[in-house]
């Protein structure tokens, strides 16, 4: 399969190891060693796809749809122009992060497959990702598990404002089930990844990444054992903490850690009954397919 000038996505909802995937992506392509010393590794060479200043060629080419595109019928015409003409690949791909489902909207598609390379999806159990979305939104719990059932769920891109805070364009989510559904149906080559193996079987799938890229790509990596080693001791969860704690990392919001527990089973000590049956209940296929229940 031909990689030029195409995307990999790195997907997940949000909450769910997009940004440890992500460390650990970039420590592979791009040190010589595997060593993560620093943010920077991965937020210059996989940053986030829905970024306002990403539609700046919309202000020049239609300075009317520009300022209507907080509206999703208008912000969704570009989606695909937003892939190429609001995005610079220097190499022959380029990695992107996104928490957007793989929806189509007044009949325009987030992405297609002549955009897309592959992508990984992490994937996390729900039961633990309405804790982590919790405090990340500054929000109840309960507020949480309304926001991942709820099919209308959108998020707003990250970036600088612009016309005095009025443009604020929004990244379609919609609910858990149906983000990783809309994913899973997308026939590219692909990897749903658990945010528990990457943390607690780290090495192994490292292995099955290196492997991905190898079939797929015929993309091979030098000095291996190394820096699977090295991506391991340094990606941990205590590790990218500390490392926020002494140098902090601009993707926190509201002046609140980013990596806070990192651990699995959480909602066996945070959740009440009736929200651990309310996820359970709504996501109950998918949970049984992934070995969550």
């Amino acid at each position: 399969m031909s990689k030029k000038n195409k995307i990999f996505w790195i997907v997940s909802w949000p909450k769910s190891g997009n940004t440890l995937l992500r460390a650990i992506i970039a420590s592979l392509f791009f040190t010589e060693d595997g060593k993560f010393e620093d943010f920077s590794i991965f937020t210059n060479t996989i940053n986030q796809f829905e970024r306002i200043e990403r539609l700046n060629f919309i202000k020049k080419e239609n300075p009317e749809d520009y300022e209507n595109i907080s509206k999703i019928e208008i912000l969704s015409k570009y989606w695909l122009d937003m892939q190429s003409k609001g995005l610079k690949i220097t190499g022959d791909f380029c990695f992107l992060k996104t928490h957007s489902a793989l929806l189509s909207m007044f009949n325009n598609q987030f992405t297609n497959k002549q955009n897309t390379m592959g992508f990984f999806y992490i994937v996390r159990d729900p039961r633990d990702v309405a804790i982590s979305y919790a405090k990340h939104l500054n929000v109840d719990i309960d507020t949480s598990i309304k926001r991942m059932i709820n099919t209308d769920t959108c998020f707003e891109y990250p970036g600088r404002k612009d016309f005095n805070n009025k443009i604020k364009p929004l990244g379609i989510q919609s609910s858990w089930a149906i983000h990783l559904k809309s994913w899973q149906m997308f026939e590219v080559p692909n990897l749903i990844l658990k945010y528990e193996d990457i943390v607690y079987e780290k090495e192994i799938v490292l292995k099955k990444i290196i492997n991905f890229f190898k079939n797929h790509f015929n993309i091979k990596f030098s000095n291996v054992s190394n820096k699977i080693e090295n991506i391991v001791n340094t990606t941990s969860f205590e590790k990218m903490r500390n490392l926020e704690n002494k140098i902090g990392f601009k993707e926190s919001v509201q002046n609140k850690s980013f990596f806070q527990v990192g651990k699995k089973l959480q909602w066996k000590e945070k959740l009440q009954l009736s929200q651990i049956k309310l996820i359970e209940k709504h996501f109950k296929k998918e949970m049984n397919n992934l070995d969550y229940l």
